[in-house]
């Protein structure tokens, strides 16, 4: 601000300041970039393709040239090796990312290159995110491709999906977090999360220490910020399903004999057609807390034979006193076979299924259609003892029939609330 750098105490009192325009020879103008390396007491600064290194009371020890500059940014790792990203133009006038390598006592800059065609957002400069990779390098985002850069080179490139840039952020395993919605992707550059993200609107991602995760950002008006931490899994005997849970005693386990066939029970007379097989979930808490999930792997050579698609299933959830209930906030990711529903309840009993195809069965004279999914349902006209006392019923109340009385049967106990019944 004011063309100085600042430094402030964390009661937001200024302990240091230093005038860029005046302090400086040559003339750097207002930094674009800047970075604390506070493990090695050092403070960076980027200007107009220089290199400003000062110590953490702003006193400047030295300056150097940064060949293509820093569009990207400049980034400190773990060891005080200083990279900056940004973009160039080779001798043969092909695009290029580059990277500058300075060494921790900045005695010797490596440049490094890669070929690729730069994105330009809306055609008035080249647009790409960066981060430091603690282990060493740097991570580069641009055109949809995540590169991760060495003191060997650039790596093996990977497909970033759409939404995936600014901000980001380096674990200190490799992973990164990156874009809006937050996504994690691995060092072999595949998705981590299922679903993939964290579906937050992220303006700032920051990892303050081991297994945690700080996202801030906002919804309209309010600002919001959330620490996420390490989750736990655990997988039952049979391995085709996967809990997440910040509960490292959380288990999942398929159920006992007794408790599947009462819950087989109540499914069948929901008429819920079985696509996993039943587990029983338990922590050591009544509850576990939020985010916590459970992931089935589901057969697609079963839905068929059921007559299913993967948006025809659901997760429930299961309990003797209220059945088998469907969960809020599922996510089916159709390209490998898994659907995910967020848990809240500890020793409940949980499951896939779906619901089972809609029929039409008709009234023996063709006047009645009953359209549901109840496998067993009958529409008959009732014999002339079980007539009697509804025609009773309804003489008492003024009202003649208009057709024959039908009578409804399914065969167990199961109610489809979207059943429909037509008369002609």
């Amino acid at each position: 601000a004011d063309d100085k750098l600042y430094k402030f105490s964390l009661d937001g009192n200024i302990l240091a300041s230093v005038n860029i325009y005046a302090g400086f020879d040559p003339y750097y103008g207002v930094p674009h970039k800047l970075i604390v390396d506070q493990a090695h007491s050092r403070v960076y600064a980027e200007s107009e393709s220089v290199l400003l290194v000062f110590d953490t009371d702003l006193n400047l020890l030295s300056s150097h040239d940064i060949p293509f500059g820093a569009a990207g940014g400049i980034f400190a790792d773990d060891a005080g090796d200083i990279w900056a990203a940004s973009y160039g133009i080779d001798d043969d006038n092909n695009q290029q990312l580059v990277v500058s390598h300075f060494s921790s006592n900045l005695s010797t800059i490596t440049t490094i290159s890669q070929p690729t065609e730069l994105y330009d957002r809306e055609h008035d400069g080249i647009f790409m995110a960066a981060a430091a990779d603690p282990r060493g390098g740097v991570v580069m985002l641009n055109n949809g491709i995540v590169w991760r850069v060495t003191g060997e080179g650039f790596e093996t490139p990977g497909v970033a999906r759409g939404g995936v840039g600014i901000p980001m952020v380096v674990d200190a395993e490799g992973d990164l977090y990156a874009g809006y919605s937050v996504v994690k992707i691995s060092t072999d550059n595949a998705y981590v999360w299922s679903p993939p993200s964290l579906n937050v609107g992220a303006s700032a991602i920051t990892i303050p220490k081991i297994n945690k995760l700080d996202v801030a950002g906002n919804v309209g008006s309010d600002i919001f910020i959330s620490r996420y931490a390490k989750s736990f899994q655990a997988v039952p005997s049979d391995g085709l399903a996967t809990l997440n849970s910040l509960t490292q005693e959380a288990k999942v386990t398929n159920v006992t004999s007794e408790t599947q066939i009462a819950a087989a029970a109540a499914a069948e007379a929901d008429a819920l057609l079985g696509v996993t097989h039943f587990y029983e979930v338990t922590s050591g808490t009544t509850v576990f807390t939020v985010p916590a999930s459970i992931t089935f792997t589901y057969s697609t050579t079963l839905l068929s034979d059921l007559g299913l698609s993967p948006w025809d299933i659901g997760v429930y959830e299961y309990d003797p006193d209220n059945g088998w209930v469907y969960m809020d906030g599922q996510y089916v990711d159709e390209g490998i076979n898994k659907i995910t529903a967020t848990i809240v309840n500890n020793a409940r009993i949980f499951a896939v299924f779906g619901v089972a195809p809609k029929s039409d069965v008709y009234s023996p004279d063709g006047n009645v259609d009953f359209y549901s999914s109840l496998p067993n349902a009958e529409v008959s006209i009732p014999p002339a003892e079980e007539q009697a006392a509804p025609l009773v019923a309804m003489a008492a109340r003024g009202l003649t029939p208009a057709m024959p009385l039908y009578k409804i049967t399914t065969g167990s106990n199961a109610f489809d609330p979207t059943a429909e019944l037509w008369f002609n």
